[in-house]
């Protein structure tokens, strides 16, 4: 995302990060059915089975799962851009790395998603 002639602003960054903590908040304050069991929505995701098709619980959990995803993308790029508006270019190239972890969970609640659905 860098470009050398580009005027940075933390405009970006903030808008980022209020993705982020916008989708924070609907993981976590959006119910699921499994917390009064004491379950979290990861393993109710993670117990449902193939042959069972149409698990509308275990779907909105793997949605759950997939939407925190992405709130860890979205802060870690506010501050990925809050580093290059500070000029700490090979920070904000390292951070980049991290994106990694995030993108497996993306890559998680899609396939329980779809052991879900299917």
């Amino acid at each position: 995302m860098h470009l050398p002639e580009e005027k940075r602003d933390l405009k970006y960054s903030a808008y980022f990060c209020g993705m982020g903590l916008f989708l924070l908040g609907v993981v976590f304050l959006t119910p699921y059915n499994g917390f009064i069991s004491g379950n979290s929505f990861l393993r109710i995701a993670q117990n449902s089975q193939w042959f069972q098709p149409g698990d509308w619980i275990a779907a909105w959990c793997s949605l759950k799962i997939m939407l925190l995803s992405g709130a860890g993308i979205c802060l870690l790029l506010s501050v990925e851009e809050t580093l290059l508006f500070m000029r700490r270019i090979s920070m904000a190239n390292l951070l980049i790395l991290t994106l990694l972890v995030p993108m497996m969970g993306l890559a998680t609640g899609f396939y329980y998603l779809v052991k879900a659905v299917f």
